[in-house]
């Protein structure tokens, strides 16, 4: 009986402590919390706010037939690679992934791909309806076979707009005339919207039937954190895993002299950059503007504000590291020349150290940056000073993001035009990834040119624009696509001062092996997927471990004390 007694207590200790592994190991699967910069509404592809963290989060909740991978090149994704591309590029066929379904269970199948593509057409939102409107028709076949048909032939269809554009469901969608309406966040992606509380957090759920396989957590809490501080400290602290936010690089060395602190770095192609209102009078003449991109030391920017962390922005718009930049464009920094030109431009009267021409216009403007935003507050007032060396007078305007976005581009919508002089700017990485989003800048209609902020108008970049929609010839296109690039470092609709590079920390103890995606960070669907990627518990997810290790000692004290009176007996 002692002998079984025995036997029953090692192999429930044994069972215990295997047990707690077991816990331990389910519950840092459980739930990782990870923090975001801003607010984002109920992240939806049309209610999202900002390029970054915004289209981040939607990444995660729904889909796109085709999207970029951590190196930014283009892949198949919802549907077979077996797809068909005409050689006059314009019909599309293709066939969706088996057993996709959508976040409330109901089947994904062809016709809300055709939804989706004929809904963007009856909304505002300018990226959607631009590349829903290059669509002829979609016939369905069957659940998973469906043909796109192009108005115009269009070598980049796939690369520029289907991994630009997100998959809705019908069902949800068929109910709300206007996009932004809509109350449910249900798509098909990785993770689900399980709540939202305004201005606080996000809580995802993984999608476990996802297409692509279960994503490594199965719970994501998502603490809304605006303050940079507050941000990091809570990384160094282990409160949080990492975050959306892009690690200033004053704070670089702090973070490498922590041993518990991992650090990614890559090329970041989010632009920051000078806008002007070219609708205003003055700053519609290309030679005012051209003086004022002289007059700015971009070189010495980079070097006080990013310690160098960024690549100096080409003023043709593309990063030169990219295969369709004019790599031969530049803006030389002088203040000599830049006063110049203004004399020339008929600013030549100097009265309390501002520019004023013979009419008495005087060279002051409005510059708006987001009150949020330390480094844009930093560099518009670096511009500040150096504007005030040419004799022209800068107001520095530091207003909420939302406020800023109205007066610049209301309702994200150009032909609704805009009210403001100049405003520190920037797009996300998916517009420096695109060849042809320059047309998107530059050209004056507005249904085509949805991303002209600032109301530039050329003939001669239409011209060249009007020329690319019907050239099919790669190396044509590519021409063309440096030219456009030309046309806009001449004219300067807007100065493009860095891409800076993207710096992401993560607390080593609740995650390793994060997937860097070129443009992102370490918050995107790969990391999530990446099975080398092991992330442990926080908060509450860790009280099954302590169950379990409970259970242990009791069963190890018990055979303890059985042990110790066999002894004494």
């Amino acid at each position: 009986m002692k002998k079984l007694l025995r036997t029953i207590l090692i192999t429930v200790t044994v069972f215990c402590i295997t047990l707690t592994s077991v816990f331990a190991t389910e519950s840092s699967d459980s739930k990782l919390i990870v923090g975001v910069s801003a607010d984002e509404n109920n992240i939806t592809p049309y209610t999202y706010v900002t390029g970054a963290p915004g289209l981040d989060l939607v990444n995660l909740v729904y889909d796109k037939l085709f999207i970029l991978d951590k190196d930014n090149k283009v892949i198949p994704w919802m549907i077979e690679d077996d797809y068909k591309v005409s050689d006059d590029y314009k019909t599309y066929e293709m066939k969706l992934k088996e057993n996709m379904k959508w976040h409330d269970d109901k089947k994904l199948t062809a016709e809300d791909v055709k939804f989706s593509f004929e809904y963007a057409e009856t909304q505002n939102q300018s990226t959607f309806t631009k590349i829903a409107n290059e669509i002829e028709s979609v016939e369905v076949k069957d659940d998973l076979n469906f043909v796109i048909k192009l108005k115009e032939g269009n070598p980049d269809f796939i690369g520029d707009s289907l991994s630009a554009f997100f998959i809705i469901p019908q069902h949800i969608y068929k109910d709300y005339k206007k996009a932004e309406e809509t109350k449910e966040t249900i798509g098909s992606g990785i993770f689900k919207l399980e709540e939202y509380k305004v201005g606080e957090y996000y809580k995802l759920k993984a999608n476990k039937d996802y297409f692509k396989g279960n994503p490594i957590v199965e719970e994501l809490y998502i603490p809304i954190i605006k303050d940079s501080t507050a941000m990091f400290n809570a990384i160094k602290k282990g409160e949080i895993a990492t975050s959306t936010m892009n690690l200033t690089p004053e704070l670089l060395d702090t973070f490498k002299s922590n041993d518990n602190i991992g650090i990614l770095n890559s090329t970041g192609y989010g632009t920051t950059m000078l806008q002007f209102n070219t609708e205003r009078k003055i700053l519609n003449d290309a030679n005012i503007r051209n003086a004022i991109a002289k007059a700015i030391n971009i070189d010495e920017i980079i070097k006080t504000v990013t310690l160098g962390y960024a690549e100096k922005g080409n003023p043709g718009f593309y990063s030169k590291t990219l295969d369709y930049a004019n790599k031969d464009l530049e803006i030389k920094y002088s203040v000599e020349d830049a006063k110049k030109a203004l004399d020339e431009a008929g600013f030549d009267v100097i009265k309390n150290n501002v520019r004023q021409n013979k009419d008495g216009k005087k060279l002051c403007f409005e510059l708006l940056v987001y009150s949020s935003s330390a480094s844009r507050i930093r560099i518009a007032e670096m511009i500040k000073d150096y504007l005030s060396k040419v004799g022209i007078e800068i107001k520095i305007s530091s207003l909420d993001a939302t406020t800023v976005d109205e007066l610049v581009w209301p309702e994200f919508d150009v032909a609704k035009g805009r009210d403001f002089d100049m405003a520190m700017w920037g797009w996300s990485a998916g517009t420096q990834l695109s060849p042809t989003k320059i047309v998107g800048l530059g050209d004056s209609d507005t249904a085509i040119g949805t991303l002209n902020i600032g109301g530039y108008k050329s003939e001669k970049f239409d011209k060249k624009a009007k020329e690319l929609s019907t050239t099919l010839d790669a190396d044509k296109r590519l021409k063309l696509i440096k030219e456009l690039q030309s046309i806009i470092a001449k004219d300067l609709p807007f100065v493009n001062l860095m891409n800076q590079d993207i710096i992401s920390v993560y607390n080593k103890s609740l995650g390793e092996n994060w997937v860097m995606q070129n443009g992102v960070g370490v918050i995107n669907r790969f990391s999530f997927l990446n099975k080398e990627n092991k992330v442990s518990a926080t908060s509450d997810s860790n009280k099954t471990t302590y169950i379990g290790a409970g259970v242990v000692i009791i069963a190890i004290a018990g055979g303890a004390i059985y042990f110790s009176r066999k002894k004494r007996v």
